[in-house]
């Protein structure tokens, strides 16, 4: 799962999996459903923006880095 915060401020959360969006379209949705889900996500909320955090499992820790 990845979460970018682009330099203007906004969200995206993509899962990281190649058959996620079978569609190709992104999906607006609130991120209270998304915590829901996974509450892990919650600790995404003092993220900078210009920047974004992955990990590889729900399970493991968040790596924060600058975007580009």
């Amino acid at each position: 799962m990845e979460s970018v915060r682009d330099f203007d401020g906004d969200w995206q959360f993509l899962c990281g999996a190649e058959d996620c969006v079978a569609d190709g379209e992104p999906h607006h949705i609130g991120v209270g459903h998304l915590i829901q889900n996974d509450p892990a996500i919650e600790e995404l909320a003092s993220l900078k923006p210009g920047t974004f955090a992955e990990r590889s499992a729900e399970n493991k820790d968040w790596s924060i880095s600058r975007l580009e």
